[in-house]
């Protein structure tokens, strides 16, 4: 089994309640982190970025159709 790390920026408008989620999962902290600094200046009232472990425990190969 191998466990990788994932970084999904969520975001919050004024009177939510609720953090909406980015369908875009990124490897590297960084670029999660310099991505969510950007969402300060477009109104939004607050940003998080969550850090997700996942264990893959098979993968399956597919072969491209012809």
């Amino acid at each position: 089994m191998k466990e990788t790390v994932e970084y999904q920026v969520e975001w919050k408008n004024s009177g939510e309640r609720r953090y909406t989620r980015n369908l875009t999962y990124f490897k590297d902290k960084e670029v999660a982190m310099g991505l969510a600094a950007r969402f300060g200046s477009i109104g939004v009232a607050s940003v998080r970025v969550v850090e997700q472990t996942r264990k893959i425990i098979k993968v399956f190969p597919v072969k491209p159709a012809t």
